[in-house]
């Protein structure tokens, strides 16, 4: 991320810096609010309900491994 950076600090003006580093995370900025209802629409539309509560499962498992496996 230090190299997108640096490159938005070379290719802006120095006035207009604020406005290259918004540009640099609109995209992902979109994705993330849109690719979740998209996701859903999909998952609705296929049929294929049961994913969320495996997910959810899986998370839950990920968060007990992190909490038991890791050590500060």
């Amino acid at each position: 991320m230090a190299a997108r950076s640096s490159i938005i600090a070379n290719l802006t003006p120095r006035g207009q810096r604020g406005v290259g580093y918004s540009l640099l995370f609109l995209p992902g900025s979109l994705m993330g609010a849109v690719s979740p209802i998209l996701a859903a629409t999909l998952i609705d539309s296929y049929g294929i309900a049961t994913l969320f509560p495996a997910s959810i499962l899986i998370m839950m498992v990920s968060v007990v491994v992190l909490v038991l496996g890791v050590k500060e």
